[in-house]
């Protein structure tokens, strides 16, 4: 019996010490960058904001930052897991968490979990964001708090907003990563092009979303395909 507790305590702490934890690039085309053997990390691929990735290091490693013109130095990285191969990613473009959600309507964002902390600035229906540990209620609101992509300040920002204002309901964060799929698809071919995207609204329609998610999608069919 002493032999098999000891085992299975053993074995608990091994999966702890293996167990890797989930991401999600928040940026739009996010780079995934490979080492280049010189002290440096280069671009390699991108993959669209959403984007589960699997963080290979429990804390941010320093590179050079290596583009086309010019070599920028000490940057942080996470190493990740993209489709069995390994990447790095910059640490201002990864959210570190395992719940990706979205917005249901335009919101505020508050710097703290209280409503006289809120900034000037407002969270889009449909934006993609990593929901965090902390939930705190005041009275009559409830804050959660979030990570999401900052164009402006080209990083990603831990913040919270209310409750309400957001849905973690896995068919909701579908359509929205279909319907963003959908603004990156060119053809030469416009018809064919038309064809690709009515093909992915209907995926998207299809799918038991909130009444806030198919109003979005409906909008958006519009601006894309007008009919």
């Amino acid at each position: 019996m002493k032999k098999l507790i000891i085992f299975t305590i053993f074995s608990f702490l091994s999966l702890s010490l293996f167990a890797k934890s989930k991401g999600y690039m928040l940026r739009d085309n996010g780079p995934l960058r490979v080492d280049n053997g010189k002290g440096g990390v280069e671009y390699s691929t991108e993959v669209p904001a959403g984007t589960e990735l699997e963080v290979l290091s429990d804390e941010p490693v320093v590179f050079d930052l290596v583009t086309k013109n010019e070599t920028y130095p000490n940057y942080k990285f996470y190493q990740v897991s993209y489709e069995k191969k390994t990447y790095y990613v910059r640490e201002s473009e990864l959210a570190l968490g395992s719940q990706l959600s979205v917005i249901l309507d335009d919101t505020t964002i508050f710097t703290k979990p209280q409503i006289s902390s809120f900034i000037n600035a407002v969270l889009e229906r449909g934006t993609l964001v990593v929901v965090g540990p902390q939930t705190k209620s005041i009275g009559a609101y409830t804050f959660t708090e979030i990570q999401y992509y900052s164009t402006s300040a080209s990083s990603v920002r831990t913040r919270y907003i209310l409750n309400d204002k957001i849905s973690t309901n896995k068919n909701d964060v579908t359509a929205i990563k279909i319907v963003d799929k959908v603004a990156s698809i060119v053809n030469s071919d416009k018809v064919k092009e038309k064809a690709m995207k009515m093909e992915l609204f209907n995926n998207a329609m299809k799918l038991d979303t909130s009444y806030q998610i198919s109003d979005y999608i409906s909008e958006e069919y519009q601006k894309q395909i007008g009919e």
